[in-house]
């Protein structure tokens, strides 16, 4: 097989494929409602929110979708926003705005910053219950100094398509590491702090023009939206699903959460008097050093070792990356003043009901 014959198949392979990650909305590891999330605050997965201004939202897992008839899919699940509290006047810094960071891993295929710069098609299905206007779709790069903002009109307040194609962009900076490669947004409401020229690439922040409708200005406002799709190409072809565990697979790159409970034991050894050590393997490999975390690890977590010898009230139960750069060991250590001998050889333990340990790499 020639080379060139080799590229062509590999490309045709990729045709299709979905940039977008959990773009169903079907994958929740952090919960299925999100109650006056804070600015920056990750939902469903992949999926952040940033607002800023005088509005609150609940954003929840829901399961009004387009029908198989429509979509031609059978979508499960959506993400729901919920205006709670209202913003009538956006100021030139308020924003309501929900996007996807894209790793520059997975963007560097497409050549942005110089010549050459793949286009690429945004499709969506997206359902407002009152409001009808222009809505923002951008693409962004990770210093928010190149983007490209489009006007969506919903027309209407039923399940519908949309489809974008935005062409390459061949200047600016685009991060091709295990960063920000891009941002995907949807944008609610803006102030001019944000907006743009429409359907061009500039060197400016923006995440919609000044047609912009405000889609946060009543507490009766919903939208829904999911078969997020972002694709190679001036065409949009059909979304289709991961299986549920390429798809949680590919979020938990970004984020894991375990509930651990009082059956479920986690092997370790004393290193000394004051601390007692282990570790667990991950699936997936995560896309840099992530943050762990034991939810209450000061109450609800005991060590039992032979002897045996049940040491609760712990001082702490902290996590870490057991090595360096993308591993998938992660470590962990109880602590507590004078509690083991070196070398005894236990299990970490819920002492009831459940705790979370939550390992975080979100870009």
């Amino acid at each position: 097989m020639t080379q060139t014959v080799q590229a062509e198949m590999q490309a045709s392979d990729n045709i299709g494929a979905n940039l977008i990650i959990n773009g169903d909305m079907r994958i929740a590891q952090r919960g299925t409602s999100f109650v006056s999330p804070s600015n920056g605050n990750y939902l469903m997965d992949r999926w952040a929110q940033f607002i800023g201004g005088a509005t609150v939202w609940t954003i929840t897992q829901d399961t009004d979708v387009p029908t198989v008839a429509e979509a031609g899919v059978d979508f499960n699940t959506s993400m729901k926003i919920d205006v709670t509290t209202a913003d009538a006047s956006i100021a030139a810094g308020d924003l309501a705005f929900v996007t996807q960071k894209i790793e520059g891993l997975n963007w560097a295929q497409l050549g942005y910053g110089a010549a050459g710069a793949k286009d690429v098609t945004v499709s969506f299905w997206l359902k407002s219950d009152t409001k009808t206007g222009v809505l923002g779709v951008s693409i962004r790069n990770s210093a928010v100094n190149r983007s490209y903002p489009v006007d969506v009109t919903i027309s209407d307040n039923n399940w519908n398509k949309y489809t974008v194609t935005i062409p390459g962009d061949t200047s600016g900076t685009w991060l091709t590491t295990n960063g920000i490669g891009a941002y995907l947004g949807f944008t609610l409401a803006a102030g001019a702090d944000y907006q743009s020229t429409g359907s061009t690439w500039s060197a400016a922040n923006g995440i919609c023009t000044s047609n912009q409708d405000n889609f946060v200005d009543s507490a009766t406002n919903n939208i829904w939206i999911t078969g997020v799709k972002l694709e190679v190409g001036s065409t949009a072809t059909d979304f289709v699903p991961d299986d549920y565990a390429t798809a949680l697979a590919k979020c938990q790159r970004y984020y894991v959460e375990y509930v651990q409970g009082g059956t479920q034991n986690m092997t370790g050894f004393a290193v000394g008097i004051n601390n007692f050590n282990g570790d667990f393997s991950l699936a997936q490999w995560m896309r840099a050093s992530p943050t762990v975390d034991f939810e209450n690890d000061t109450t609800n977590w005991e060590t039992f070792t032979q002897g045996p010898s049940t040491e609760t009230s712990l001082t702490s139960v902290t996590g870490f990356l057991a090595g360096s750069g993308t591993s998938n060991i992660i470590g962990w250590a109880a602590n507590k003043s004078s509690a083991w001998t070196a070398g005894d050889v236990g299990q970490l333990r819920v002492t009831s009901g459940t705790e979370k340990i939550t390992i975080d790499a979100e870009l």
